[in-house]
């Protein structure tokens, strides 16, 4: 399959790198035809397809994050600029279901949140090459005060590592440092609904709100579910070693 000029081998899933595409049944793992080209037909399916190839190869790149991702993380802000660009601006539109601000030579994605007004909104900016492709990204520099850019880095080689079910259109990743309550009380303020220690936030519009839903813990986040558009991550953050009596 050939995308934007570059052959793609849409039928090798193992090309996908850590891509784990989780199998719905033994006949489909045992089956060397379908493994080859039944699934890969799903996953153009899954999303428009070409999509889904563009994103597989950023996970792919994400197993070596510093490879392909320029950042400094001594500075008060995340800014990302990609080596080799993927990913187009309508793509990210997909994923997140909003359209973008367009300002003075980049592109600003605004996540206003539902509820309690006690945060300023999330600006998401975005930079693009002559053929829209997303060629650097910056994150709120509230970011980088709370958590810090090295935190943001064990995210991103979390993303190298994820799993992707077809069927339920979702990305599994794993993050070793797990976020406080103060952190996220921070980041994100009172929820829009909170049920004993279930948090979640709606960011955007009614019709198509982002929403992350959040389980805590008395120590903090153990698991969020984020949706929106048309795919959603499921992130498990990996347990702390209770302390010692």
């Amino acid at each position: 399959m050939t995308l934007g000029g570059e052959t793609v081998e849409s039928a090798n899933i193992k090309a996908l790198g850590i891509l784990s595409i989780q199998r719905e049944s033994a006949f489909l793992s045992s089956s060397p035809f379908l493994h080859r080209w039944v699934i890969p037909f799903l996953l153009l399916l899954s999303l428009s397809g070409c999509l889904f190839f563009r994103l597989s190869r950023v996970l792919v790149q994400m197993k070596e994050p510093f490879r392909f991702l320029e950042v400094d993380l001594e500075s008060d802000t995340f800014h990302g600029k990609l080596v080799e660009p993927i990913v187009y601006l309508k793509d990210l539109e997909t994923i997140v279901g909003l359209k973008p601000i367009a300002k003075k030579g980049h592109w600003v994605f605004k996540f206003e949140k539902m509820g309690p007004s006690d945060r300023e909104p999330w600006s998401f900016l975005v930079w693009t090459d002559k053929r829209d492709r997303l060629t650097a990204f910056e994150l709120p520099p509230r970011v980088t005060s709370i958590l810090g850019n090295r935190w943001v880095m064990s995210g991103i080689r979390a993303i190298g590592k994820s799993e992707v079910s077809i069927r339920q259109r979702r990305v599994f990743l794993e993050v070793e440092e797990r976020l406080t309550k103060s952190q996220i009380k921070d980041l994100l303020g009172e929820p829009t609904l909170k049920k004993l220690e279930n948090w979640v936030y709606h960011f955007g519009s009614e019709s198509q709100p982002l929403i992350l839903d959040l389980d805590m813990t008395s120590k903090g986040v153990r698991s969020m579910l984020m949706s929106s558009g048309k795919l959603s991550a499921s992130f498990m953050f990996l347990e702390e070693e209770e302390d010692s009596p």
